[in-house]
């Protein structure tokens, strides 16, 4: 998947256009507007926004399971991190060059020079990279999620070991998929506007250009889009399956310790559903634009609107990388656990380690009695 900023039509079709001029007579618009003033301000503002979320969001997932040891033992928590990280990054790297393109014109690279060139290089690859492992690691959590449920037993003794290859592949893999980067991403001078551009070319030479950026784009389309969401879909369709199962062979027991094993399973299920859900809706209506863009130009209507309809799905592409630490305080009790030890540590008076001991003591309470307290107790406190 490449990286689509508000001025995504430029880079879908980079150099050499592989669709349409958008600035044809045979389309509405014979020329797609500037943006004005206040347009671009509200942009820079939601963006600036998403910045700020997604820093300080997976900032405190990466300390929450820094700062809990128990927390670094399971291979979920150490996934989760793997993606935080990767959205860290792509949040640090996207935004603030996009924020850079509103104010000085599309595609305008501001370093020139052999710097420029490296810079050039770098940004995109390691925009492309995090997107190629933040996808990956999704995957990874719905395959362990499966492990966990389907064969509890077999993934307490084998995790360790695989959460070893596991992370670290999905960064290799990502490098080296888009290490054609460092050859394919050139500065340009536009004599037109007297700026250099930042530019994909694959090809001196505008057909080859064309045809091997199309396939390009199919290839990671469908591995970091189209593949993933289908495994998400398998994955998570087995996991809901085998849950519902068990519950119906679980329902003659009512025993306390049962009915919260049931009640925790059911709880991964909402995180993992919700995580799923926020991926497609958030990385699903830009693909779906580009792919139009470079396929089907015609079928998405007025080309005045198209850098409005750009920025819309870019932003939902990015919120996702502030929205998933929300899913996982909001779904899963470690995490909110973990918040408030994070911060009751912190804390010089007394009272937050007695709060952290009362939170504790009700954690043990005897569930065959029938207490629930424990998740409303969490619930308030954060």
């Amino acid at each position: 998947m490449t990286r689509h900023s508000p001025t995504a039509m430029d880079r879908a079709n980079s150099t050499f256009p592989t669709g349409p001029d958008l600035n044809s007579s045979s389309q509405r618009c014979s020329v797609i507007p500037d943006d004005t003033d206040a347009e671009i301000i509200i942009k820079i503002f939601s963006l600036s926004v998403i910045l700020f979320l997604s820093t300080f969001g997976n900032i405190l997932v990466i300390g929450v399971v820094h700062k809990n040891k128990s927390m670094r033992h399971k291979s979920i928590n150490l996934y989760i991190v793997n993606l935080a990280t990767s959205d860290l990054l792509l949040a640090l790297v996207f935004i603030p060059g996009t924020i850079c393109e509103l104010l000085n014109g599309q595609g305008t690279w501001l370093i020139t020079g052999f710097i420029g060139e490296a810079t050039c290089r770098l940004v995109y690859f390691i925009q492309d990279v995090s997107i190629a492992v933040s996808v990956q690691s999704l995957v990874v959590i719905a395959f362990d999620r499966f492990c966990a449920v389907v064969y509890p037993l077999r993934i307490t003794t084998t995790s360790s070991t695989i959460r070893l290859i596991v992370i670290p592949m999905t960064w290799l893999v990502a490098c080296a998929i888009h290490a054609s980067y460092f050859f394919t991403y050139k500065l340009q001078w536009n004599p037109q506007d007297n700026t250099t551009m930042c530019r994909h070319i694959w090809s001196t030479d505008k057909n080859e250009h064309d045809d091997i950026m199309l396939k390009h784009y199919l290839a990671m389309f469908c591995l970091f889009f189209a593949i993933p969401v289908l495994l998400l879909v398998i994955l998570y369709s087995l996991i809901f399956a085998k849950l519902r199962l068990r519950s119906q062979k679980m329902s003659l027991r009512t025993s306390g310790t049962i009915e919260r094993r049931r009640e925790q399973e059911w709880n991964v299920l909402k995180m993992a559903f919700a995580i799923v859900l926020a991926f497609f809706m958030c990385y699903g209506p830009l693909n779906v634009v580009v792919f139009f863009i470079i396929f089907k130009w015609g079928t998405i209507g007025d080309a005045c609107n198209i850098k409005t309809i750009l920025f819309i799905t870019t932003f939902l592409f990015l919120f996702n990388t502030a929205l998933n630490p929300f899913i996982y305080f909001i779904f899963s009790e470690n995490f909110r656990l973990g918040f408030v030890r994070m911060f009751v540590r912190t804390s010089k008076h007394g009272s937050g380690k007695c709060f952290l001991k009362s939170i504790k003591k009700i954690r043990t309470t005897d569930y065959e009695s029938g207490h629930r307290t424990v998740y409303n107790v969490i619930d308030t406190a954060v």
